[in-house]
């Protein structure tokens, strides 16, 4: 009969508590439901079957039972044999473990028109050449069997399902594509721990010891699998695919509401392609079914802060799917040999120039199709393509690009934001999709140059990443023709200084920029005086410097002053966290070099300073220097209280 199995730790082994779960633990990826939808639907599209032209959409289904559909203790044991000990002991890393004789709360993850785990279910080492996705998934930590045009890479994205549950386990029920039967096989990863007088290692299986009693194998009888079916509420029946089991999982981080919103930010582009389908099923929820026909309606019924993140976004998308050959612009092919460079000679020609910014200025939406030779060391040059969608976005704040790779949003990209436009860029199965998916962290929310699977394996391979991520500010500034324009959101990504309806930048005097003149125009030129910053703000280290501002501005009364670490989503001070830093405590401090300051209030993230002199300067030093400090300063008067 399956249960599950402990090892006992020998003398001289290493010491290893797992921390792969922390890979997920992003900014970016907002908490465990994120996480699982985002790892758990691109192993999913990864495994989807392709049949040529009758390619069909994989469809997911996730199950949330709730506390009022959670499983009784009676129907849960047969699951739970040879867990009691292990999950009460001290020092197994759970930080509030489950009760055995309590209903057990479950999540369940399944696919269809997808392969299944295939391969030898005896194999325990990887095998040069052998490619067994039954062994990776529930064997292997840190490796994948997935090859390089897939969108997984490093091995640890099944971890986002154990890390969802309280037990930090999960089941895998699969039928692999062809003629092998279910099988049945349950995980769990805890901290090296003591129970009952052994010292245990951190891994377990649920499944079947061999004969040499070495090996658990999964349980592949069809009694014991109906069951399991039947009290979890599986819907697979003779179809190949994967159904995960998440027992115990987080009733308070994963609901209905936010599971939808996650599948919706993750992955509303090959939703929008006909590639994704995802029902999200729960007692309070009911059955919500994501479909490029609906996605829409199940937008609209989201909170105002999601819709306003995602209806431009799905739009510009949805422009792309539809094929419109006109607002289609293809740029000269990159040329072969050194780095790629956007001053490289044929990408641009006055007449596409011409008709896209035409086009852009109509309101209409545009796609620029990119050609670049991808060199990987050891191999032939390749051709390949990415997509960069623009469209206007006059009134919008500066926001950053969008960056979807093989139809996964990769969120904490670098980029510069655009003013006046929207942007998504999008590299879709092929050579330079797969140099990008190397160079992802685990989460698969940023590129980055010194990757492990990325370093060193393509030539010239850094000089990629900027060349994509730049696309959409390099297309514009050809199209805009801005010369010697200063653009003042350069550094926005490295400090943001919003400052009311003040600003000063500290550099001096600032280029013209060019004008324009119209042929049969006489216009009379009308001169608007500039009013004069109140005051400054310099970045200094670990920190910034607000000061007095221009000569003949007036001393503001007060200063409101709001901080945090900049986001790549929704409004930083808004999201605060107050983990990152208090400004009442250490490491953070005020320095006040002139007496005409007086602090009137100073708490979380917000300081209210009273200004008596002209001459006023304070400091406030003691933040993360990795990371980007977001700074709004409100000048206000006595008088009315009014921002200046």
């Amino acid at each position: 009969m399956a249960r599950w199995h402990f090892s006992n730790m020998n003398p001289g082994e290493c010491v290893r508590n797992p921390i792969q779960g922390e890979f997920f633990a992003s900014e970016a990826i907002s908490g465990p439901a994120e996480a699982l939808v985002r790892e758990g639907i691109q192993n999913s599209l990864d495994a989807g079957i392709r049949e040529g032209n009758g390619d069909r959409a994989v469809r997911v289904r996730i199950f949330l039972s709730e506390a009022e559909g959670a499983l009784p203790a009676e129907r849960l044991a047969p699951y739970t044999s040879g867990l009691g000990k292990h999950l009460q002991a001290q020092g197994n890393g759970l930080l509030n473990p489950p009760a055995l004789k309590e209903p057990c709360p479950y999540l369940v993850f399944e696919d269809f028109h997808t392969k299944g785990l295939s391969g030898d279910i005896e194999q325990w080492k990887p095998v040069d050449g052998v490619d067994n996705p039954f062994f990776f998934f529930l064997r292997a930590e840190g490796l994948s069997s997935k090859t390089d045009d897939q969108r997984g890479r490093w091995g640890v994205g099944k971890l986002a399902f154990p890390r969802t549950s309280n037990a930090n386990c999960f089941f895998a029920l699969t039928r692999p594509k062809g003629d092998g039967g279910p099988l049945l096989m349950g995980r769990m990863t805890l901290k090296i721990h003591d129970a009952g007088g052994d010292t245990f290692r951190p891994d377990a299986w649920f499944g079947l010891r061999d004969k040499e009693g070495e090996l658990v194998l999964p349980e592949a009888g069809e009694a014991a699998i109906a069951q399991f079916r039947e009290d979890f509420g599986l819907e697979r029946e003779d179809e190949s695919g994967l159904s995960l089991l998440v027992p115990w999982y987080d009733l308070e981080e994963v609901d209905h509401a936010r599971v939808v919103a996650a599948v919706l930010r993750g992955y509303f582009q090959p939703i929008l392609e006909g590639e994704l389908e995802v029902d999200v099923e729960s007692p309070s929820g009911g059955i919500t079914a994501i479909t490029a026909g609906e996605l829409d309606a199940v937008l609209a019924e989201q909170d105002a802060e999601l819709q306003a993140e995602l209806q431009p976004l799905i739009e510009l998308a949805r422009f792309a799917s539809s094929g419109d050959p006109d607002g289609l612009f293809e740029l000269g092919e990159h040329p072969s040999g050194g780095a790629m460079k956007w001053t490289a000679e044929g990408l641009f020609t006055e007449e596409l120039t011409t008709a896209l910014r035409e086009r852009l200025d109509a309101g209409r939406e545009a796609r620029v199709r990119v050609t670049v030779p991808v060199r990987r060391k050891g191999h032939p040059e390749a051709r390949s393509t990415f997509e960069v969608l623009l469209t206007k976005a006059d009134g919008a704040p500066p926001q950053s690009p969008t960056f979807i790779r093989d139809g996964i949003i990769i969120p904490e990209v670098r980029a510069p934001r655009l003013r006046g436009h929207r942007a998504i860029v999008i590299a879709a199965h092929g050579p330079l999709a797969t140099l990008l998916g190397d160079a992802e962290n685990p989460a698969h929310t940023q590129w980055n140059k010194d990757c492990s699977n990325f370093k060193g394996k393509y030539v010239y391979g850094p000089s990629y990443l900027r060349f994509v991520t730049e696309a959409p500010r390099e297309i514009l500034k050809r199209i805009q023709d801005q010369g010697d324009a200063i653009d003042r959101d350069l550094l926005v990504d490295f400090f943001s200084i919003p400052v009311g309806g003040d600003e000063s930048t500290g550099k001096g005097k600032q280029p013209r920029r060019k004008k324009r003149k119209k042929a049969g125009a006489d216009t009379p030129k009308v001169s608007i005086p500039r009013k004069p910053p109140r005051f400054t703000v310099t970045r200094v280290t670990g920190g910034f410097t607000i000061s007095r501002g221009a000569p003949g501005a007036s001393r503001p009364d007060l200063l409101e002053v709001l901080l945090a670490y900049d986001r790549r989503r929704g409004n930083p001070i808004t999201k605060y966290e107050p983990a990152d830093f208090r400004v009442e405590k250490a490491p953070i401090q005020l320095e006040l070099p002139h007496p005409g300051i007086t602090v009137l209030e100073r708490r979380e993230n917000r300081y209210l300073l009273k200004v008596d002199d002209d001459e006023f300067s304070f400091t406030v030093r003691g933040f993360d220097e990795n990371r980007d400090l977001f700074v709004k300063v409100i000048a206000k008067d006595a008088s009315d209280d009014q921002a200046a």
